[in-house]
């Protein structure tokens, strides 16, 4: 018996082994590729969301500065913090719902143990706050100069022979930090900043020699340097044309002394300049004189009050005179 193998039908049943494995290979490939971009997905998603939960810390980390800045341009502003029913403010940003930034006024009796500085404030950025696990970043701010933290404030300590009828007043700290009773370090102002024009409104050279600034309308509101060639001279500053019961002006000078003169009552009240939402002070002498301020005591039967809202630096002394009008019957 004779037997015959058909050539065709090997061919077909080869065919047929061949078309399953490729079938198997694709499923196989199928299978690697979904794998791989599942993968993908998962890692996409989970970056997403990191990126999200890093941009989001990062909103409440300026929310934090937020508050602090708005709270710090408050207290420039004569804001008081000091009780502690006011010592916090609350703000939102434009953009970012469902946020907020807070800062906290802590006076020095809360830190001594903390900081050691003159007072601190804290600042508390929150995202997502209504949800069950929000976003908070904190940021401490240390007051640490304790300059800023009394209303005259000497490298000597003391009063300086300022006589027992003038009066302080410092909303911040309360009125137990009138002045330094020991000799302490003053903060030195960036002169670089100071004596550089380009910084100012008004530029006065005055030269060589002792020079008189008649302070005039137009320049309330202004930074002006008055700046002279030798360091030795000495500068006067005249009230006499300013009017205006309220002003803004600040002075920056490098005089060796400087005279304040006629501030006339009614009275008034002399505050620094401001520009970009900054206080400037309201005198920088950068001299080691003296910086002699003439006051009038009395006009006529009539008290006045002479306010200086703001900061008054000078690398040598102050000196307050008190100038009182007398008045005669004629005839």
């Amino acid at each position: 018996m004779l037997f015959f193998i058909s050539e065709e039908n090997d061919y077909n049943f080869n065919m047929k082994r061949k078309g399953q494995a490729f079938i198997i290979v694709v499923i196989i490939f199928g299978l690697i590729v979904s794998v791989f971009a599942i993968s993908i997905s998962t890692a996409m998603r989970s970056q997403a969301l990191e990126e999200t939960e890093i941009y989001q810390r990062e909103q409440a980390l300026y929310l934090a500065q937020m508050g602090i800045n708005q709270m710090i341009y408050n207290i420039n502003n004569g804001a008081d913090y000091t009780t502690p029913l006011n010592n916090s403010i609350t703000i939102t940003a434009p953009g970012v719902p469902d946020a907020e930034g807070k800062a906290i006024y802590y006076k020095d009796d809360d830190i001594k143990t903390k900081y050691g500085g003159a007072g601190y404030i804290e600042g508390i950025g929150t995202v997502n706050k209504s949800q069950s696990q929000p976003i908070t970043r904190r940021i401490f701010i240390s007051l640490t100069s304790e300059a800023f933290k009394y209303c005259l404030y000497t490298s000597t300590g003391g009063r300086d022979a300022v006589n027992n009828d003038s009066y302080f007043n410092n909303p911040i700290y309360g009125n137990s930090y009138l002045y330094n009773t020991i000799a302490g370090m003053i903060p030195t102002p960036d002169t670089s900043f100071y004596l550089t024009d380009s910084n100012y409104d008004g530029v006065i050279n005055a030269g060589n020699n002792d020079y008189t600034y008649i302070v005039p309308e137009a320049d309330l509101e202004k930074l002006v340097l008055v700046k002279f060639t030798k360091a030795n001279k000495t500068l006067t500053i005249n009230f006499n044309n300013i009017t205006s019961s309220n002003f803004q002006i600040t002075i920056a000078t490098n005089a060796k002394d400087v005279t304040i003169e006629n501030i006339r009552p009614p009275d008034r009240t002399w505050s620094g300049a401001i520009r970009d939402g900054i206080t400037y002070p309201l005198l920088i002498h950068m001299g080691t004189g003296t910086v002699d301020m003439q006051l009038t005591e009395k006009y006529l039967w009539y008290e006045y009050d002479l306010t200086f809202q703001g900061f008054i630096y000078t690398g040598g002394s102050i000196s307050i005179t008190y100038w009182r009008i007398l008045l005669g019957l004629l005839g």
